[in-house]
C-alpha cells in the first residue's frame, strides 16, 4: 500500500505545518485528505470541520465537508442525520453563493449525490427489513 505510506509522510509534514500556522484552513483541508487516504475517516472529518470553521465562506471547504458527511452516512448504521445535514448544506451553498463564484453544476451534482445516497441507503434498509438473515 504505497499510497498509505505516502499519505503518512504527507500527514507528518502537514501536522508540522498546522502546528506552525493553525489558522491556515488550506493546511487543515490537505491534512484531511491525507487522513482520508490513510483510512482514518474520523480525523479527516475533524480536519475538514476545522477548515470550514476557519473559512466559513470557502465553498470548496463546505463542499468537502458535505462530501465527507455523505461518505460517513454510507458507512453508518443510522445515516439520517448525516444525509440531512449534507442536503441542507448543499442547498445552502446553492442559495447563498453568487453563481459567478461557484460551479453550479458541481453544487447541483453534490445535492444529487446526497439524494442518491439517501435513496440507496433507504432501499438497502428496506430490502434487509423485508428479507432478514
Amino acid at each position: 500500500m504505497p499510497h498509505v505510506a505516502a499519505a503518512n509522510v504527507a500527514k507528518d509534514c502537514l501536522l508540522a505545518a498546522v502546528r506552525s500556522d493553525p489558522r491556515a484552513a488550506h493546511i487543515w483541508a490537505n491534512l484531511a485528505n491525507t487522513y482520508y487516504l490513510a483510512g482514518v475517516h474520523r480525523s479527516a472529518g475533524k480536519c475538514l470541520e476545522k477548515a470550514a470553521k476557519l473559512e466559513p465562506n470557502c465553498i470548496s471547504n463546505r463542499y468537502a465537508v458535505t462530501l465527507h458527511r455523505i461518505k460517513d452516512a454510507e458507512r453508518s448504521q443510522d445515516p439520517t442525520e448525516q444525509l440531512s445535514w449534507a442536503a441542507n448544506e448543499m442547498a445552502s451553498i446553492l442559495r447563498e453563493e453568487d453563481s459567478a463564484t461557484i460551479e453550479l453544476r458541481i453544487a447541483w451534482a453534490g445535492l444529487a449525490m446526497v439524494h442518491k445516497a439517501q435513496h440507496e441507503i433507504a432501499a438497502t434498509f428496506d430490502c434487509v427489513s423485508r428479507h432478514p438473515s
